[in-house]
């Protein structure tokens, strides 16, 4: 994507934005500039250089921060044609992603349908108002299609930051076969992916399965997360036969989404086993441009069946973001076998979220997803 709006076209951009809801391409030539080209003898308005159609963006992402139900926030893209021929822009898609229901994301007052002609040296501004009818975190994209030889394609991320606490944590954690008598454990993170602070009350196990919790010492409850801290407990499986066990973890939480949250718990599974540490793919906090990469494993947790892996694939790049070394699939494990892939990003000036699906014959966790997730330095 192009990024190269000098500072004096932002300014001019700013200048000749108003709010009467039209969306009429606007002129950012010479004349806005204190210059007649017309009655410049040196170079005559006739003789001027006509250059292809060229898109560029101001913006890579929209970020919607604290935005409670029942309010609306707008924000704008501004799509320059900084050739001098037509920019035509044939589509614009409003995209929301995981989305059951009416989108929370819609055009604003200044949108486009059908076809759109942007003249040279003007710019077109779109606008998205995001309006929340739930407590969920949500994404969207904005892609626009023109003729631009180079780039007939480009995409706007839509992003937003959940106004209240958001728990993110796993749905089901896999022990694979374990000798009776011997132990093994398993750490279990939890996130606040929101903006106001999570307040965990209580970890506790149900069931009968020989399945324990232990707290970490530094780790005591209640705890209150602010967005994007952790929490971390252990979770002990000492199976006294070979038989397959199960049981649940519930967290309470003020989450006022997902409360009581259940992590279903399965140990001796007769299945095919998949486990992927880490199992989340949090980069942190990277300074803006900093490249960074992150190594996973594919486990298989079964000593005795083997696992095969039909599909490791990064269905959302987050605009490029993120980018994944080449994972030949498929792949066939044996028991306690592994394999290996990574994740590198580059440090970017707002919070990206991308996607990893894993689907494997693990009939307990296919597909698997991996939501990826890269925050600026403040």
């Amino acid at each position: 994507m192009k990024f190269y709006l000098s500072a004096l076209l932002v300014l001019g951009l700013a200048a000749c934005t108003d709010d009467s809801g039209t969306n009429t391409p606007r002129d950012f030539g010479v004349e806005d500039m204190g210059m007649d080209l017309a009655a410049t003898p040196d170079l005559p308005k006739e003789d001027v250089t006509m250059t292809p159609p060229e898109i560029t963006l101001d913006v890579d992402v929209l970020l919607y921060e604290r935005v409670e139900i029942g309010q609306k926030r707008t924000q704008s893209i501004f799509v320059t044609n900084v050739g001098t021929e037509d920019l035509v822009i044939g589509n614009v898609l409003l995209e929301e992603l995981d989305r059951q229901g009416p989108s929370e994301f819609k055009p604003g007052a200044k949108w486009v349908s059908g076809t759109t002609i942007v003249p040279g040296n003007t710019f077109l501004e779109l606008q998205v108002d995001y309006e929340p009818t739930d407590n969920e975190t949500d994404r969207g994209t904005v892609t626009i299609v023109s003729n631009d030889a180079d780039e007939p394609q480009l995409e706007v991320r839509l992003q937003t930051v959940n106004a209240y606490p958001d728990l993110d944590a796993p749905k089901l954690v896999r022990f694979g076969n374990v000798t009776p008598g011997m132990s093994e454990t398993q750490r279990v993170f939890m996130y606040n992916r929101g903006a106001a602070p999570l307040n965990i009350s209580a970890v506790v196990k149900t069931g009968l399965g020989p399945f324990a919790i232990q707290f970490i010492p530094t780790e005591p409850l209640p705890r209150i997360l602010q967005r994007d801290e952790q929490y971390a407990f252990d979770l002990v499986y000492t199976p006294a036969d070979t038989s397959v066990h199960r049981g649940t973890i519930t967290l309470t939480t003020d989450d006022p989404n997902d409360s009581p949250y259940e992590i279903a718990v399965l140990g001796n599974s007769p299945t095919a086993c998949l486990r992927l540490t880490p199992d989340g793919g949090d980069f942190g906090t990277v300074a803006e441009g900093t490249p960074i990469t992150k190594e996973f494993t594919i486990f298989n947790c079964s000593d005795v069946l083997p696992l095969s892996i039909s599909k490791v694939e990064l269905v959302d790049d987050a605009g490029g973001i993120f980018t994944m070394n080449a994972v030949p699939t498929p792949v066939e494990l044996g028991g306690f076998e592994t394999s290996r892939f990574s994740i590198s990003a580059v440090g970017v000036s707002t919070e990206a979220i991308g996607e990893v699906v894993i689907e494997s014959t693990d009939s307990q966790s296919s597909p698997q997803t991996v939501q990826l997730r890269i925050r600026p330095v403040q």
